[in-house]
């Protein structure tokens, strides 16, 4: 923990709640002060976890979990275990060492770590000097020692083997998922699994086990046979039988039928008269026939719902509606027939100007991409105060879009003369010198209507 940040459980195996991965985390945190303040509280946390996901297992299932992930350890503890075992039964008699001898004794090596220090220390070898009779004490003394430690120790090993297993037993058991053990290569694969529902925001219980997500959504699930249950306040639930293999995983899809016996049960009703009759009708994008009239049973109260119609050779319609009671709503729609179109794009200068279009008042410059039937005239009037009003008249041709951009004039602000009307006179006799003329008026101040509103 002091050299790497460990990744969630659910890096491993993606079934893990996102729950125990928290509790995960704050157990491995690397400042102390961030893990859990004891053992119990660590144990309190794991079992709101264990309790929230029905997370139960039996002694028999904690026992083939530690069989199998503590393989290895448990086989070198056996080996220990089992040379200890065979190790041959020390005799209770008394050694008799009345004829070892000083040059006996220097020869006896006593190894450090076999737990004969000890008696090594407190009766070292005699010396030359020393007689048998004064020999013949001490060494049936070390005799017998020897003999009893040996006996303790293997007593003590196989305590201490025993009390080891059982701490370690001990240990993992509160750790231990029964539901989610480490996989190997012996369980079965994990495969996605798409659930779709109509209408959507149903729960979904996989054998039996409510999920936390609501549909449409998708989630990880072992390969095999799989009971799905899609359940939804006022609509009957439904059962389904996935089997998943291969490598792609299974979608699921599911149209809920209303339950007639619920007060939350989508009752509302629409009847649906149309021209042309043998249009096809879609609400909410699921197809109801063709042919007209259609009743449409089933929708939901308070909501939204979109009617649409299609046919060759007609624009499609588009109606939206909401049913607030149980009563038929009579709905009667026409379509039009489908037509060449074009488009304009009007500007303006400067911008902000209201738009009309055959009087139709259509919002400020700049418009985009307005589309209208092709092959007609439109008469279009920019507009902006503190200016003239502009206007033109435009063929608007099919599959082209028309760039209108209107140069708005200031009003009162000195223009050009009018152009003076052609008439038909006799040639004019020749201009007299441009000194003799009188000097003209100054131009007087422009009209204020449009000089070309007569014109269009």
């Amino acid at each position: 923990i002091t050299e790497e940040t460990p990744g969630p459980p659910s890096a491993k195996n993606p079934s893990v709640p996102p729950d125990l991965d928290a509790v995960v985390a704050k157990a491995l945190a690397r400042t102390p002060d961030e893990r859990y303040p004891s053992a119990r509280a660590f144990h309190e946390a794991l079992a709101a976890v264990q309790v929230r996901h029905s997370l139960f297992f039996d002694a028999a299932t904690a026992s083939e979990t530690m069989a199998r992930v503590f393989r290895a350890d448990i086989d070198e503890l056996n080996a220990v275990i089992e040379k200890i075992l065979a190790a041959p039964e020390q005799s209770d008699a008394t050694v008799d060492l009345s004829t070892f001898t000083a040059s006996d004794a220097a020869a006896v090596v006593v190894e450090e770590g076999d737990g004969l220090e000890q008696f090594a220390a407190v009766a070292p070898a005699p010396s030359a000097e020393q007689s048998g009779a004064q020999v013949a004490p001490f060494a049936s003394h070390a005799s017998a020692a020897v003999v009893d430690q040996l006996k303790r120790a293997k007593l003590t090993n196989a305590v201490l083997l025993v009390a080891l297993l059982i701490a370690v037993g001990a240990a993992v058991f509160g750790f231990v998922r029964g539901s989610a053990p480490p996989q190997e290569s012996a369980e079965p694969a994990q495969r996605a699994v798409r659930v779709v529902s109509d209408p959507p925001g149903a729960s979904i219980r996989v054998d039996g086990e409510l999920r936390d997500e609501l549909t449409p959504t998708q989630f990880l699930a072992p390969e095999g046979t799989l009971t799905l249950r899609l359940e939804l306040e006022g609509y009957l639930p439904q059962e389904q039988t996935v089997t998943l293999a291969g490598t792609e995983g299974a979608e699921v899809s599911s149209v809920l039928e209303p339950d007639p016996e619920s007060p939350n049960a989508p009752i509302g009703r629409v009847r649906v008269v149309f021209v042309p009759e043998d249009a096809r009708l879609f609400v909410n994008d699921r197809e109801q026939g063709q042919g007209s009239p259609l009743l449409v049973e089933g929708l939901a109260l308070n909501r939204e719902h979109q009617i649409r119609l299609e046919r060759e050779g007609f624009q499609p319609l588009y109606q939206r509606i909401m049913l607030d009671n149980a009563d038929v709503l009579d709905l009667q729609v026409e379509m039009n027939e489908s037509t060449e179109l074009g488009r304009f794009t009007i500007r303006s200068q400067p911008p902000g100007a209201t738009v009309k279009v055959n009087g139709e008042s259509l919002g400020e410059t700049p418009i985009e991409e307005l589309e209208l039937a092709a092959g007609e005239t439109y008469t279009i009037e920019v507009d902006r105060s503190g200016y003239r009003t502009w206007r033109r008249a435009i063929l608007l041709r099919a599959g082209q879009t028309e760039d209108v951009v209107a140069q708005l004039e200031r009003r009162g602000a000195s223009a050009a003369p009018a152009p003076a009307p052609r008439t038909r006179s006799a040639p004019a006799a020749p201009a007299a010198p441009a000194a003799a003329e009188p000097a003209s008026p100054p131009p007087s101040a422009a009209p204020e209507e449009d000089p070309y509103e007569l014109l269009d």
